[in-house]
């Protein structure tokens, strides 16, 4: 392919045949490269509102830390779940779930309310409801990786601590916006019980 660029066309010499392109007007370029303008200043104030949003949630009192490890400062969230978790923990539920970077990817608005409603604490109310107090929970940086990976499976997957009793109101919460029903964001979707 040979292309050839003159002021007023541009032309493209196929092997087969000659297509040339002539340019917009100015009055066209204009409108729409205001209106790529104007979306997209829409779409940075909406992302600063939630990296905002984002920064306000992770300084709660139980998402200052991994929701599997304990760990200082995570910067990771499991969207799936609803909880926020460290740079290890991630890379292991990267392998079941979408892990998003709290600073670095971009959040739409039902993500960010899912992870509002749910929070570290209160996932792990539920899915660590019959954990034993001492000697399950992987100790930061220090728990060798496939110990760290049988634990999270255990915790997510398998539900292994989840109690029967709080099954129902695990599912509720799953819920946007708790019992009401509305229309579930589809990352949420495989997590109810069936």
């Amino acid at each position: 392919v040979v292309a050839f660029v003159f002021r007023s066309r541009a032309q493209l010499v196929l092997h087969y045949r000659r297509v040339t392109f002539k340019p917009r007007s100015d009055r066209q370029r204009s409108s729409r490269s205001s209106t790529r303008r104007q979306k997209k200043m829409a779409f940075s104030s909406e992302a600063e509102a939630h990296a905002a949003r984002l920064r306000e949630l992770l300084k709660q009192e139980g998402n200052r830390t991994c929701a599997d490890c304990s760990a200082a400062t995570p910067r990771w969230s499991s969207v799936k779940f609803g909880v926020f978790i460290c740079d290890q923990c991630a890379g292991v539920h990267r392998s079941f779930t979408r892990v998003k970077s709290t600073n670095l990817d971009s959040w739409n608005r039902e993500h960010m309310e899912f992870v509002e409603q749910r929070g570290n604490e209160r996932c792990n109310a539920f899915l660590e409801a019959r954990m034993p107090k001492r000697g399950v929970k992987p100790q930061p940086y220090v728990t060798p990786a496939d110990k760290l990976k049988s634990f999270i499976e255990d915790k997510y997957i398998r539900r292994r601590w989840l109690d029967p009793a709080s099954a129902d109101a695990f599912a509720v919460v799953l819920t946007p916006g708790g019992a009401q029903s509305q229309p579930v964001p589809r990352a949420v979707r495989p997590m109810y019980f069936g």
